[in-house]
């Protein structure tokens, strides 16, 4: 507050010193028509006997007149009066140092007069309204109980901004949200207006005006180019002219709370409008969702429209303005708090058109033979409890030996009326673990299932199950090791929230593959028919050379439309 009150009575001081500088103008003219001048006197004839008067020659000692000296010049403005040179200057340094403390302006009164300019023309449109038309295939049962097909579509919109032109092409930023739907709609990967299950079989991209352009041929395709799933960031490109941000990438690493922003894009895809704010925390790890970087946030008033928009900073250093992040997501409840992923961390991925995840883990990639011995050693300590956590759901994991683990999944009403769902088998053979066999419960039945009995898209919702269960066992013994420790460490309390994150991500996905086997469980009886014991507590011998199935690739989910709530 101190530093604004000095700085209002600065730019008063100013503009007081301007005023004084300010010349007098004449007074106008008195209204109506001029006076005409008459004609000029005639000189009167001499008298007669009276010659002229001749014009008498100065008196002796009497030197003629000396015209008048001029009036000498007003005195200087005394320093530090108004209208002092030297003063007008320190008031404009200290207009400067106050709006510039660093890197990055604290007011936009340090953006230079260039800048200004080029922002109020009506073509500087480097953001553009960006709309993306999916449509999907939902399955359903007719009056007659027959399966039936329907397409349903959705629309949104958000921003893309244009920052770079190569080989005929231009390049446009945006929110992964916004360029990518999810493959298949789930419980977990909600989409407006459409229901779980659906599959999504056409995706448009287009530039528009705004959510009302409903010409065709006005509209501007582009095409997806590459994907950061947890940047939530995506880059697009077209063939068509569009202008180009012409301001240079900055860096984010150099801003701090105060340090104003500006905000463009289209909010609620309505119209393009600039919205300026403060950065109020200059750093935030996000891990919501899929989502793994660094956001700076703002007090801009943002909404779902604005998702893709360049956040931009005035540099200290050239008064011009700089990229210095990417709109991406809201706080619920909160307008006034809005996530921007930040400019170091999209460089590479502006740059390269490609994404390496710089901060990956060990729990993000692929569960290894390595990680399966850890899981297998903690669960054989005597120490350890060995009832878990997973969705919805409690599993019992017990070792049957060396190479074995067993995962027992008990229904919702556990444990007041405990009965075992679906039951795992995970063999470690030749350092590369595999599902054995499975059993689901059929009412009456605990039916067990060969892997190699199974139908395909059986096998492939049991295999991402266990892959799943073992992760999130993985996750949660490695939870219990932090857990007192992030009491007394900053550092191990950070990973207890990241792990903790990472576990609930897990368990929406979980929830709905339980569902979708709860679907398809009845099939299981037909493959109990080939042979496998219908048992509700014993499992199938193992077969002398079990053949291993290929392992489906999980499709990782894709953010939800809109600007997301955090």
């Amino acid at each position: 507050m101190a530093n604004m009150r000095w700085l209002l009575i600065l730019l008063s001081l100013l503009q007081s010193s301007q005023a004084n500088q300010k010349e007098l103008t004449p007074a106008p003219a008195t209204r109506g028509a001029p006076a005409k001048a008459g004609p000029p006197a005639k000189p009167l004839p001499p008298s007669k006997g009276n010659p002229p008067a001749k014009a008498q020659p100065p008196a002796k000692g009497n030197p003629p007149a000396r015209p008048a000296a001029p009036a000498p010049a007003p005195a200087p403005a005394p320093a530090g009066a108004p209208g002092d040179p030297a003063t007008e200057k320190s008031v404009r340094q200290a207009l400067d140092a106050a709006a510039c403390s660093g890197h990055y302006a604290d007011e936009a009164i340090a953006l230079a007069s260039k800048g200004r300019e080029y922002e109020s023309k009506p073509d500087a449109n480097y953001s553009y309204c960006l709309r993306n038309t999916s449509t999907y295939e939902c399955l359903h049962y007719g009056e007659d109980g027959k399966v039936k097909k329907r397409r349903l579509s959705v629309v949104t919109h958000g921003t893309a901004f244009a920052y770079k032109k190569k080989g005929g092409e231009s390049f446009l930023l945006t929110n992964a949200h916004i360029a990518v739907r999810p493959v298949a709609t789930r419980d977990s990967d909600h989409v407006t207006g459409i229901p779980a299950g659906c599959k999504k079989i056409e995706e448009k991209l287009r530039l528009v005006r705004d959510e009302s352009d409903e010409f065709e041929p006005g509209h501007i395709q582009v095409a997806k180019v590459a994907e950061a799933a947890p940047l939530d960031a995506a880059i697009i490109k077209t063939r068509h002219k569009v202008t180009i941000m012409p301001y240079r990438i900055g860096h984010s690493a150099f801003l701090k709370a105060g340090n104003v922003v500006a905000v463009k894009g289209f909010p609620l895809g309505r119209f393009q409008a600039t919205n300026f704010g403060k950065v109020v925390s200059a750093y935030d790890r996000d891990s919501e969702r899929e989502w793994d970087h660094v956001d700076f946030i703002t007090d801009a008033l943002l909404t779902s429209g604005n998702s893709g928009s360049p956040a931009l900073a005035i540099s200290c250093k050239t008064g011009e303005l700089e990229l210095v992040g990417l709109y991406h997501a809201g706080y619920r409840d909160s307008p006034a708090l809005n996530a921007v992923v930040a400019i170091d961390e999209l460089r590479s991925f502006m740059e390269t058109l490609s994404y390496a995840h710089p901060h990956r883990s060990p729990d993000d990639s692929p569960f290894s033979a390595a990680m399966r011995k850890e899981l297998v050693a903690a669960l054989a300590s005597p120490d350890v409890v060995r009832y878990f956590k997973i969705g919805e759901r409690f599993v019992h994991a017990r070792i049957e030996s060396e190479t074995t683990i067993v995962f027992e999944i008990f229904n919702d009403r556990f444990p007041f009326r405990p009965r075992v769902e679906v039951t795992l088998r995970d063999v470690l053979d030749e350092e590369d673990s595999r599902l054995e066999s499975f059993s689901l419960y059929v009412k009456p039945d605990q039916l067990w299932v060969r892997t190699e009995d199974a139908d395909a898209e059986t096998l492939e919702l049991v295999q991402s199950l266990l892959d799943l269960t073992r992760r999130q066992l993985y996750r949660t013994l490695e939870y219990r090791k932090n857990d007192e420790a992030a009491e007394r460490s900053r550092e191990a309390n950070k990973l207890a929230g990241d792990l903790f994150r990472q576990l609930d991500r897990g368990n929406a996905e979980i929830n709905d593959l339980l569902k979708s086997l709860s679907e398809v469980s009845p099939r299981i009886k037909d493959a109990a028919a080939s042979g496998w014991p219908a048992s509700p507590t014993t499992a199938p011998p193992r077969p002398a050379k079990p053949a291993a199935p290929a392992v489906p690739k999980m499709i990782p989910s894709a953010p939800q439309p809109g600007a997301p709530a955090r």
